[in-house]
């Protein structure tokens, strides 16, 4: 789609968010990275989250779901400072806009957090976050998040943690 192909910037910035955000899932699954795909994911993280920002439909969903993709994009290239400001950005953010939050959103936020948490060797903190999100799983889920939590649950590295995430994650009925 080109530029002209757009009414305004607005409907610009929503194709590119969804885009980006698109983009980077397929990278982030991959087992493996070039140097240049890591690069690439962790612009196309950042860059879904501006164009979210400067979309009329953006919610503090979507900035929280960014702030997310952009911890997660750090998270699995072992990037721990960069990856637990944006988590704890994304906590911040359920936190204070609760009622703006949807379906897994608070345990997507626990999930990150005690991914990054974890990476930074603080393991008693992750492990902490981690039945935080087990808690927040149950509540407002059908069967078919749940099943993509428990796959977005298995990207990456837990760090030490992988035999607790695999308890937790039989714990997501």
């Amino acid at each position: 789609m080109f530029a002209s192909s757009f009414s305004s910037g607005k409907e610009a910035h929503l194709f590119f968010a969804k885009s980006y955000n698109g983009a980077c899932w397929s990278l982030i699954e991959q087992k493996e990275r070039s140097i240049e795909e890591t690069a690439r994911m962790i612009n196309l993280a950042h860059a879904s989250l501006l164009h979210w920002s400067e979309s009329p439909e953006c919610t503090p969903a979507n900035v929280q779901r960014g702030e997310w993709l952009i911890a997660m994009a750090y998270a699995v290239t072992e990037r721990a400072e960069p990856s637990y400001v944006h988590a704890k950005r994304c906590l911040d953010l359920t936190i204070s806009e609760p009622d703006a939050m949807m379906g897994f959103d608070v345990a997507y936020a626990y999930m990150i957090m005690a991914k990054t948490l974890a990476l930074t060797g603080r393991e008693e903190e992750a492990k902490g976050y981690l039945a935080k999100m087990v808690d927040a799983t149950g509540a407002n889920s059908n069967e078919r998040d749940r099943q993509i939590f428990r796959g977005d649950l298995q990207l990456g590295n837990w760090y030490g943690l992988t035999e607790l995430v695999r308890e937790a994650e039989k714990s997501i009925l």
